[in-house]
């Protein structure tokens, strides 16, 4: 009977240990300040398509999540001059090689900004920040949590109402 005892304090320790970690574990890319989430794992492949504001055409730069960070993998765009814009010679998959953990599009940016995760579209406006610019980041679950309790913590609290 007291290795059952043991059994039943063990279990659920190690079942949350286990949970714990795989929550640290889960990658979600945070649009804006509003609170949008969207789950990701590595070798997910995430594009940024805008119009350029100089060049007027459109410009996709495409983003693959690697261990924690946001690989800037490939620029593209029908046009020589935008593509020079950005210091790139070739057309061809892996133009660029840049790790990021996040990249900001100031809220006044004339183009179009539409940010594809999986099969989804999201399109990038004034919505999703109070600030001037909107921020994209990977991040994981636990810290999205943990902004989340800190954000509730830091409220005033209400005032009382008096009759």
């Amino acid at each position: 009977m007291g290795r059952l005892k043991q059994l039943r304090y063990w279990v659920p320790i190690i079942l949350c240990l286990l949970t714990a970690r795989w929550v640290f574990h889960l990658q979600v890319v945070e649009v804006g300040e509003n609170g949008s989430y969207f789950s990701v794992k590595d070798e997910d492949i995430i594009s940024h398509e805008f119009i350029h504001s100089m060049y007027d055409v459109l410009v996709v730069e495409r983003f693959k999540v690697w261990d924690g960070s946001l690989i800037l993998f490939h620029v593209d765009s029908p046009s020589d001059a935008a593509l020079e814009y950005y210091m790139i010679e070739k057309r061809h998959e892996g133009n660029v090689n840049c790790n990021i953990s996040e990249f900001c599009i100031p809220t006044s940016s004339i183009g179009r900004h539409i940010l594809k995760i999986k099969n989804q579209s999201i399109s990038l406006g004034v919505s999703q920040t109070r600030g001037r610019q909107v921020c994209i980041r990977l991040t994981r679950l636990l810290m999205v949590y943990i902004k989340a309790y800190l954000r509730e913590f830091r409220k005033p609290p209400l005032a009382e109402s008096r009759e």
